[in-house]
């Protein structure tokens, strides 16, 4: 059995304060503290990510220390709690809202004097805002490339597939048997007022986002595929019904699928975000998204983002803006650069997201097939490809893979820049090592999980 540390209101696992930990901390001065000043000012209170240098990748943390976090030999809510107390000095508001158990990272709900606590914990604090995150809203599988992959048996088999979004509608025809684990992830916003939900229709949605982004990548029903149509979906439900969320809920759900690969669970080996925010026009690397990002490449992971829907020539939304995600823009189906698509000399690929037919809901519940437009749609494109070479190249890393799917560049006109087209390997030099047999789908989870979660499988 294995005992996952999520609760609600409980401070995240902080490895700043972590007296084991070697940590080499950066500067701050990109972060968030003189906006949230000003919010906190108007507003009273505000909710707030801490970060600090820790980065397990650059080895700034001493590897047996990691071990011991992970293993639990070491008192993580003893060490929370003294946190906790020291920025509630002089009767401070700092109210933990959720716990990490491996990412290092904290949120807090704090007032004024509770936002100076934590500046002065140390110099080297980054305090970020918790950013708003919106979604990103059968020929565009031909354009990459897609059937030929699946002709030499490169469906995405025995592969998991982390979509996190506004939540899924498993029941779909196209999504039949192909989600093998659905969380909900919204403060105070899961089913009964949970911040945390897990099991069965965990993620279910009346919205068609999710639903559509996980049809791109795994559909399989009625004659319509999905890039990887042998794959399978872990649904994280981390936007509302009206498709907005938060930064601190995507976090959340990164650190729940970091637990779940490392403990070998699910075999997740990619992770879809067809969401964003912010406007970005460099790397965002001091962010959070960046070292969560970081840590789950670590461990063979590969997140793919959309670039944003806002139009930008010259700038990337969080999270697709982190150097360790892979960045997605949009065409359509002239190989054209959408003009809703954002781009900078940061992004990475462009995929088809005009006009992409998937499984949806309707306003009235009906399952339906529906074409969107959007990064989200060319997001789960790289996923599901992502999702494929990692069951025909098991071996390789994946920046390997990654550099595998770059075909033809394609010019921006807005900025003079050229970005690679997503295409899968037409023909294969080396015979592929394919993957074992689909894993056995995970027991379903207890439904009530408002304390520590337990999942057994």
């Amino acid at each position: 059995m294995l005992k996952l540390g999520f609760k609600r209101n409980v401070l995240f696992f902080i490895a700043l304060v972590m007296p084991i930990f070697a940590i080499l901390v950066s500067s701050a001065k990109a972060d968030n503290y003189q906006k949230l000043a000003s919010q906190v000012a108007q507003s009273g209170t505000v909710d707030i990510v801490v970060s600090g240098g820790w980065n397990a990748v650059t080895g700034d943390i001493d590897p047996r220390d990691l071990h011991r976090a992970i293993t639990g030999d070491i008192d993580l809510p003893g060490l929370q709690q003294k946190f906790t107390r020291q920025m509630q000095a002089g009767g401070a508001i700092a109210e933990p809202l959720y716990t990490f158990k491996y990412l290092p990272f904290s949120v807090l709900r704090v007032d004024r004097q509770g936002l100076e606590n934590v500046r002065n914990f140390s110099s080297k604090v980054a305090i970020w805002e918790n950013l708003e995150i919106k979604s990103q809203l059968t020929e565009s599988t031909e354009m990459i490339g897609a059937p030929i992959q699946w002709q030499m048996n490169g469906t995405g088999t025995g592969q998991v597939v982390a979509v996190i979004d506004s939540g899924v509608d498993a029941s779909h025809p196209m999504l039949r048997n192909r989600v093998v684990f659905e969380a909900c992830v919204i403060l105070l916003g899961c089913r009964n007022g949970k911040s945390i939900d897990i099991g069965p229709n965990a993620s279910l949605t009346k919205t068609n986002h999710g639903t559509h982004v996980a049809g791109i990548i795994a559909g399989n029903g009625n004659g319509i595929y999905g890039v990887a149509p042998e794959a399978f979906v872990a649904s994280f439900k981390v936007l509302d019904e009206n498709g907005s969320g938060r930064a601190l809920d995507v976090l959340v759900a990164l650190d729940m699928i970091y637990q779940l690969k490392t403990q070998k669970q699910l075999n997740i080996n990619v992770v879809n975000m067809s969401l964003g925010g912010g406007y970005f026009p460099d790397p965002c690397d001091e962010h959070p998204f960046e070292a969560a990002a970081a840590m789950l490449q670590q461990e063979g992971v590969s997140i793919v983002a959309a670039s944003g829907n806002e139009g930008y020539a010259d700038a990337l939304g969080a999270p697709a803006c982190a150097t360790s995600i892979i960045s997605v823009g949009a065409v359509d189906k002239t190989w054209n650069i959408a003009e809703f698509s954002n781009a900078s000399e940061h992004l990475n690929l462009l995929a088809p997201g005009v006009g992409i037919k998937s499984s949806s809901v309707s306003n009235d519940g009906q399952h339906v097939l529906e074409k969107l437009d959007g990064t989200s749609m060319a997001t789960p494109h790289v996923a599901g490809a992502m999702a494929v070479m990692h069951q025909m190249f098991p071996d390789k890393s994946s920046n390997e893979l990654f550099e595998m799917l770059k075909g033809e560049k394609i010019l921006d006109p807005r900025n003079g820049l050229s970005f690679p087209m997503l295409s899968l390997p037409q023909k294969i030099d080396n015979e592929p090592v394919s993957s074992p047999e689909p894993e056995p789908v995970p027991a379903p989870l207890p439904e009530d999980n408002g304390g520590t979660i337990a999942i057994t499988g």
